[in-house]
């Protein structure tokens, strides 16, 4: 979702602030549209400051949604929806307004508090598995023995890998989660991502998955990230390799192998 108009310019077209405000907005919308995701953030944030409107609060509430701060989402949401006089974005506001109050819940329930402190306790990694299991709706037996439906799980990881290099600023996670990104090719990556194997499943499961994430503080939330991401991995290796082949692999699933395999053979004949 992104915001291509402002508010209603109505009595207000010769205003500098108003036209400061436009030229920063639409700054900002190229930049997403690059996927310069930091740097549309920046220029929405400008804008706000000059020339308080819907349009940017929504279209930063949208990219903070994608790095999954939702919450920090839903208060963009809220102005926006504080500076909607004329009622022109209701429908897409309160759409908006509702999904990312889905993802937010654990922080009105008291629940936030006693992760935040639980992962104090624990080792991250047992929490990412957690998360990740209660997510997608694994149980312990099926996790341990690897018998749960791969499909989603999968799709997860190279959904992260887009997202990641979309929307993310790389240096801030973990050097094995960027390693993950360029091991893989990207149009193998496109591939994935495309064909989800059942999208409502995906959105029921991410709902669920991003209410946890986004309860953390950055650093930690990015940490969980990346430590599900790298459980995800070390999983699909012993799915796809005995033990013989885990040690002579080059980190590709079986699939993305045989992807690369076969399009260098397909670039040799010409």
């Amino acid at each position: 979702m992104v915001f291509g108009r402002l508010f209603s310019s109505r009595g207000v077209k010769e205003d500098p602030n108003h036209v400061e405000g436009q030229r920063l907005f639409e700054l900002g919308m190229a930049r997403a549209a690059q996927y310069k995701t930091s740097e549309a953030i920046d220029y929405y944030t400008k804008s706000i400051a000059i020339n308080p409107n819907p349009s940017p609060y929504l279209n930063r509430a949208n990219l903070l949604g994608k790095r999954v701060r939702h919450y920090e989402a839903l208060q963009d949401l809220y102005a926006a929806k504080g500076l909607d006089k004329a009622r022109e974005f209701t429908r897409e506001i309160e759409r908006e307004i509702a999904k990312a109050e889905a993802m937010t819940h654990l922080y009105r329930d008291g629940t936030r508090e006693k992760l935040i402190a639980d992962l104090e306790q624990k080792d991250a990694g047992y929490v990412a598995e957690r998360i990740l299991c209660t997510s997608f709706g694994i149980n312990a037996k099926q996790w341990s023995y690897s018998t749960f439906d791969w499909q989603l799980v999968e799709y997860h990881f190279f959904n992260e890998l887009d997202n990641l290099v979309k929307f993310e600023e790389r240096q801030k996670y973990e050097s094995s989660f960027i390693e993950y990104i360029d091991l893989f090719p990207p149009e193998f990556v496109d591939l994935k991502v495309r064909n989800c194997p059942d999208g409502a499943g995906y959105a029921k499961a991410e709902v669920v998955l991003n209410s946890f994430l986004c309860i953390y503080p950055g650093a930690k939330m990015q940490q969980l990230r990346a430590g599900i991401i790298y459980i995800i991995h070390d999983r699909m290796m012993h799915r796809d390799y005995d033990i013989g082949e885990y040690a002579q692999c080059s980190g590709l699933t079986r699939e993305a192998a045989e992807y690369v395999e076969r399009h260098q053979l397909q670039s040799d004949r010409f």
